[in-house]
């Protein structure tokens, strides 16, 4: 089996980096950090395009919408920001969240922006009139929302981004109608938090991780209303993001810490990258240990970027000659 290459690493963030993701164009990778600021990245280059300023507290997430015209960014300053990735501009602020907001999702045809806080106040947000088509309650703290990438996920004859999952606080993943915010369906998935959910890219599976340290794939069942737990990773602290390859490889990140006022708390230990071919849930396929400790992950096809806590940005490529994972829905 080949090792991964690492492309290039750049630290253009002061602190930490929290979030990361790659556009659906394959161009662009968006950062976000613990130095308030948003970094809009050339993927071929490993350069910046754009710094963007304007939240005043740490980001927790950003997003690129389907067509790569737009980003997202959510922080703890309880406000969501819409920004043009060509220009680098702020198109609308929505600041009607009273307490940190940790999770967003473009709606599919790019109109509307669906937003999760700490509070469990989730909020769908149309973005030229900053107006709400739906406010709920969800019963825990919301730590990630994923939207379904195709149709027909979870009912026959739906469309993409018809539904939604909620990762949260007490460690369960829910799913909720994008139209109207009702819960439909909640799982009992982990035991501590969950970070991060997402799906493959034709959502036959689904990949949580959290800070009980431990991943979970799941399978979807296509048109009903259900998933089903396949397997379990572990890491030694808690699992801050996952993703999955093209080619059925699980890849997960440990680097559990948390807040206390101002301060952030590291956990020791296991701080590593690691990709699961899904022959076993201890012995990973392949792992990556950098400078200093990982936080973020974010897959696309094979490509794979990830951010640790000195402000740096890793440009991977992971190459698993050594056959398919067990997870592709190719």
């Amino acid at each position: 089996q080949q090792q991964q290459q690492q492309l290039t690493q750049n630290a253009d963030h002061s602190k930490r980096v929290i979030t990361c993701c790659f556009s659906p164009n394959k161009k662009y990778v968006a950062t976000g950090s613990a130095d308030r600021n948003v970094v809009i990245w050339d993927y071929s280059e490993a350069s910046i395009k754009h710094v963007l300023k304007g939240h005043s507290g740490w980001v927790q997430s950003v997003i690129f919408s389907s067509d790569s015209q737009l980003l997202a960014s959510v922080g703890d300053d309880t406000t969501v920001r819409i920004w043009d990735v060509n220009s680098g501009t702020a198109i609308s602020v929505f600041s009607s969240h009273t307490a940190e907001v940790v999770a967003c999702a473009f709606t599919m045809d790019n109109s509307q922006i669906i937003s999760g806080s700490i509070n469990g106040v989730i909020t769908k947000w149309h973005i030229r009139t900053s107006q709400s088509t739906w406010k709920i309650d969800h019963p825990s703290k919301v730590y990630d929302i994923a939207v379904t990438p195709v149709a027909n996920v979870f009912s026959d004859n739906c469309a993409a981004g018809s539904h939604f999952v909620v990762g949260d606080g007490d460690g369960n993943l829910s799913i909720v109608n994008s139209s109207d915010g009702s819960l439909i369906k909640t799982f009992d998935a982990h035991s501590a938090p969950v970070n991060q959910i997402c799906f493959s890219k034709n959502a036959k599976y689904l990949v949580s991780s959290s800070d009980d340290k431990s991943a979970i794939i799941w399978k979807v069942e296509l048109g009903e209303l259900n998933i089903v737990k396949l397997q379990t990773f572990y890491h030694a602290n808690g699992v801050t993001g996952c993703g999955i390859t093209s080619s059925g490889f699980v890849v997960t990140v440990a680097g559990g810490f948390w807040k206390e006022g101002d301060e952030e708390i590291t956990d020791s230990g296991d701080s590593t990258l690691r990709i699961w071919d899904g022959k076993s849930s201890s012995n990973p396929y392949l792992v990556f240990c950098a400078e200093s400790q990982l936080f973020c992950v974010a897959v696309q096809g094979e490509r794979l970027i990830c951010g640790n806590k000195k402000g740096k940005t890793y440009f991977l490529q992971a190459f698993l000659a050594g056959g398919d994972g067990k997870y592709s829905d190719e």
